[in-house]
């Protein structure tokens, strides 16, 4: 059982991990000490079982059998294990109670979930970042959150549900707070990635009330379909406008259409999804590499 006590030893207290038994070891995180039980470290964490392998200079093996040094890193409250300066005590109690889970592990808090997914990420965790994976799928992240995540801690399920919500609507225009959230970076992929797309699943509508004549500005039926086109219906024409030209001069027809303006889809919804999934592939290929895993 985890010790209730709040005993100081020497400037650090002992905290609510604290478990009194010979089989642990103990870990001082900030100014706090917790005594947990090493099997669950080593199961999770190549890096703990190296670890704990590897003899320290000057070491003997105790007459425990718990298989700790006496004088080993971790052994006693005067030489803990300590934990980086660069996490905390909160992150490292939130990553614990994943190891060693209780029901309020069931309850934790989205808060509480980054923490431990950035120890679990700097210890290598695989299969705790799986589990938080798990439960931070159940609340109701943001796709701004997913993707901060999946770029943060190399995440293929975040990285695709994020970028496929920034990229599926491929009008998509990024604002300054996009930015400043995201990262120009993510920006930057997020843009390519639908200009990409734009291309294969959609072409530019023209309204027929946008067309000039250069020199005598007519329009709403003042001009006329060059032979082999043909316009889309009466309200729009799909593709190049090149060959219209006025009834009245017969010169080139011109649209104030640019790329900002609609475009309309081309492809079929299976179609358009295909052809999101094959490049949300090449993304996640260049963002993680050998831990890419196709659909």
């Amino acid at each position: 059982m985890a010790s209730e006590t709040t005993e100081s030893t020497g400037s650090a207290t002992r905290g609510k991990f604290y478990i009194e038994d010979s089989q642990f070891i103990v870990f001082q995180a900030e100014n706090v000490l917790h005594r947990v039980p090493r099997f669950a470290l080593v199961k999770h964490s190549e890096m703990f079982c190296d670890m704990f392998q590897l003899p320290q200079p000057g070491q003997v093996d105790d007459a425990s059998g718990s298989g700790v040094s006496s004088s080993a890193e971790g052994s006693s409250d005067e030489n803990p294990i300590r934990i980086p300066e660069c996490f905390t005590n909160f992150e490292f109690e939130c990553l614990l109670e994943f190891i060693y889970p209780t029901e309020k592990s069931k309850t934790l808090n989205k808060e509480q979930l980054f923490a431990a997914l950035k120890l679990a990420f700097h210890w290598e965790m695989h299969n705790v970042i799986s589990n938080i994976v798990d439960y931070t799928a159940r609340l109701d992240l943001t796709p701004k959150e997913k993707l901060l995540l999946g770029k943060r801690y190399k995440i293929q399920q975040f990285l695709e549900e994020g970028f496929f919500h920034f990229i599926e609507p491929v009008e998509y225009k990024p604002t300054l707070e996009d930015a400043e959230e995201l990262g120009w970076d993510t920006i930057g992929q997020i843009l390519l990635m639908r200009d990409r797309l734009r291309k294969e699943i959609t072409v530019a509508s023209v309204s027929l009330s946008s067309l000039r004549c250069n020199d005598c500005a007519s329009k709403h039926g003042g001009y006329s379909r060059s032979v082999g086109e043909s316009l889309a219906c009466e309200a729009a024409q799909y593709g190049s406008i090149r060959y219209l030209s006025c009834k009245s001069c017969r010169n080139t027809v011109y649209t104030a259409l640019t790329e900002d303006d609609t475009r309309v889809e081309k492809v079929s919804s299976d179609d358009k999804k295909r052809l999101i999934q094959e490049e949300l592939a090449r993304v996640l290929k260049q963002l993680l590499g050998t831990k890419y895993s196709p659909p």
